[in-house]
């Protein structure tokens, strides 16, 4: 993999628009005929991480243990995450949420979805920890930032330690050259400058 100090904005819509991607099996779904699209923006195949973008219409997946650790933030639509116990974790356009790899849910959403993703297929370690048992639904509120500069709340960290989703609040700073791993940023409010973020860091 070559690594670069790249920036990716991500457009909701592609950079030209969402290519069909290959049709779901049918037989495999408790219901719907769903139509997909898609563009990832960003991937690295050996590492089963992926960053992109996703449309469909309606369908209901089987109940089964999720593939992958996936974030995502919705965009427009709403999602039910059905528990084997047959509660339901509502997810609505603007919410960002964390389904960890080997949860047991089922998917189902009675319209049109928009998502963006982030993927990551780690082996599934020994860790133990809260966010492994639940359908994460991040609360953004930190409050005010005050005199700290940051302030950070995690939300989930995925069994082999390779996936952390964290709610961030910045207040206005400048930050010196660092090394950087690979992160997604979802800015809620405020500004970031991304082109002096880019000349300071080094992945």
């Amino acid at each position: 993999m070559r690594k670069t100090a790249k920036i990716i904005h991500i457009d909701p819509n592609g950079p030209n628009g969402l290519q069909e991607w290959e049709q779901m099996d049918y037989k495999n779904l408790v219901s719907g005929t769903p139509v997909q699209r898609g563009h990832l923006y960003h991937e690295i195949q050996e590492q089963g991480y992926m960053v992109g973008v996703w449309d469909c219409t309606a369908f209901t997946d089987q109940m089964m243990p999720y593939s992958v650790d996936e974030y995502m933030l919705l965009l427009a639509g709403d999602v039910a995450m059905v528990m084997p116990d047959g509660t339901e974790v509502k997810i609505n356009a603007g919410d960002a949420f964390v389904i960890p790899k080997g949860l047991k849910c089922q998917w189902k959403q009675n319209s049109f979805v928009h998502k963006i993703f982030m993927i990551l297929d780690s082996p599934i370690g020994d860790a133990q920890n809260a966010s492994l048992n639940r359908i994460s639904v991040p609360d953004f509120d930190l409050g005010k930032s005050g005199t700290t500069l940051v302030k950070t709340r995690t939300e989930f960290l995925n069994a082999a330690g390779t996936m952390q989703v964290d709610v961030q609040l910045f207040a206005a700073m400048q930050q010196p050259r660092m090394k950087c791993r690979k992160f997604t940023y979802l800015c809620l409010r405020g500004h970031l400058d991304a082109e002096r973020w880019r000349k300071r860091i080094q992945i």
